[in-house]
C-alpha cells in the first residue's frame, strides 16, 4: 500500500512523542523492515515543514532524523512539489491552509493513503487517511 506522511505524522514518529498512534508508529516502524510491501511518501514540503517547527522550536531533532530515515530505509522516499500536485490541489477546497491542501493533493496525486490525525484533512474525505 502507498502512503503519504503528513508533517505531525512524520515529525512525532521522528521525535518519539506520545501524540503518535500505535497504529502509525508500526507502519513506520515496519517500513523500515527488508519484505514490507507498503512505501511512505514524504512530500517536501514536509521536510520545509520540520524546518519551520525545528526553528519555532529552536531544537535540531526532526529534519536531520528525516533525512537519516529517507538514506537508509528504502521504504521511503521524497516527492518533489510538481505543477500536477499543485493542479491538484484546487480539489482540495475545504483546507484552508495552503501546506495541508498541497499534502493531501500530493497522495490525490500518489493515489495514495494520507497518514495524519489533521481533523480537517480527515474530515474532507478526498483522499483516504490512515491514523
Amino acid at each position: 500500500m502507498l502512503y503519504v506522511a503528513d508533517t505531525h505524522a512524520l515529525y512525532w514518529y521522528l521525535t518519539a512523542d506520545k501524540q503518535l498512534s500505535r497504529r502509525v508508529k508500526s507502519l513506520f516502524d515496519a517500513l523500515g523492515l527488508s519484505g514490507d510491501t507498503n512505501h511512505m511518501f514524504i512530500p517536501t514540503l514536509v521536510l520545509a515543514e520540520i524546518v519551520a517547527l525545528e526553528e519555532k522550536r529552536r531544537r535540531n531533532t526532526g529534519f536531520e532524523a528525516a533525512v537519516e530515515l529517507l538514506e537508509q530505509h528504502a521504504g521511503f522516499s521524497i516527492v518533489p512539489l510538481t505543477v500536477e500536485i499543485v493542479d491538484s490541489s484546487r480539489r482540495v477546497t475545504g483546507a484552508p491552509e495552503l501546506f495541508d491542501r498541497l499534502i493531501a493533493a500530493t497522495a490525490l496525486s500518489l493515489e495514495a493513503t494520507l497518514v495524519t490525525r489533521d481533523a480537517v484533512l480527515t474530515d474532507l474525505h478526498i483522499v483516504p487517511t490512515f491514523w
